[in-house]
């Protein structure tokens, strides 16, 4: 099997689809589907492309897109490395090898695009289908994150005062004003939701300068990850008073709200039948919060390890991928208990 996998990763993983470019991979896929002897459908709205298959009221969905290349495919042993390897192109080729080993579909899927730019692919999905619950297959290590961080996203543009560079006294420079302003950013929410859960970023700062002078703009992009049980929004409004403060501009890029399962709910008790007991909480915005957002109980769970997506190093053992593909056959087998058809 672990042959396969590898051969079927290094194909898809040499299809460009960076956001944007999703019309590619789709392809392949509905071709690799219909020769396998399901019916696929595309879906399509505006540039936003998705590829369906199957009626049940359990979905397990991935994403098709990836971020702009930064990192070459090559292998080392049964390791992939390549801008794509565990997000999700992993969660990808699982889903195919689980579809060829089975002979009975008792699940839906869903293969989504734009889910690194705007999340456009499950909103579009969403539009024409309210599954019963969903697997969202991102990188987990293999754990079951039953529950989901929130995120806020913000876009500043941060004032100071020109002076000459050598008379900072009679200046007042911006990117020292921004990292003041980060400062009292994250003593506030330390304070708010705990040294331990708090988690913010400088993601993106500019403060071009060509000239010897002290600067008087400074812009950039602050990212806040919020424990599931927080309010994004409430949040946000005590941020704002911090903002307004250092900024002569700024926007909340994204306010997403987290979410927890239950323990007793039948997404956690289908994964324990089909062999995951170790559950975790989702760090990082997917899909899942499109779909609770829309009242669909949502899990995440997959291959690779997300410390890795996005960097020059990503990577994904194959042996990860595998233990998915023996998850996947057993939540199939397992689905018509708990989500008839």
């Amino acid at each position: 099997m672990i042959g396969d996998i590898r051969k079927e990763l290094i194909q898809l993983m040499k299809i460009e689809s960076s956001s944007g470019h999703e019309p590619g991979i789709i392809e392949y896929l509905e071709k690799r589907l219909r020769r396998l002897g399901y019916s696929p459908e595309i879906q399509y709205s505006g540039d936003v492309i998705n590829l369906i298959l199957g009626d049940s009221d359990l979905l397990i969905a991935t994403h098709v897109d990836t971020i702009r290349h930064r990192a070459d495919l090559r292998e080392e042993n049964d390791r992939v490395y390549g801008t794509g390897a565990c997000d999700a192109k992993g969660s990808i080729v699982a889903i195919l090898t689980f579809l060829e080993s089975i002979s009975t579909l008792n699940v839906s899927i869903a293969f989504l695009s734009d889910e690194e730019d705007g999340g456009r692919g499950s909103e579009v999905f969403l539009d024409h289908t309210i599954p019963g619950s969903a697997i969202v297959m991102e990188p987990t290590s293999l754990r079951l994150c039953t529950s989901h961080a929130g995120n806020i996203e913000i876009e500043f543009m941060v004032a100071g005062e020109e002076a000459h560079g050598s008379c900072a006294e009679d200046g007042v420079n911006a990117i020292e004003r921004a990292i003041n302003m980060y400062f009292e950013l994250k003593s506030m929410i330390s304070e708010k939701i705990g040294k331990s859960y708090c988690n913010i970023s400088f993601q993106e700062i500019l403060g071009e300068n060509p000239f010897y002078l002290i600067p008087d703009t400074c812009s950039g992009r602050i990212e806040v990850r919020l424990p599931p049980e927080e309010n994004a929004e409430i949040i946000a409004g005590d941020a704002e008073k911090i903002l307004k403060k250092f900024c002569r501009e700024y926007r909340f890029k994204e306010l997403w709200s987290g979410y927890k399962l239950a323990e007793d709910h039948p997404l956690i008790e289908l994964f324990r039948k089909a062999g995951i007991q170790t559950t975790d909480w989702m760090k990082s915005w997917t899909d899942a919060l499109n779909f609770n957002k829309k009242g669909v109980p949502a899990v995440v769970f997959g291959p690779g390890d997300l410390s890795v997506a996005h960097t020059r190093k990503e990577h994904i053992e194959l042996g990860e991928i595998v233990r998915a593909v023996e998850i996947l056959k057993n939540i199939n087998r397992y689905a018509p208990e708990l989500y008839p058809l």
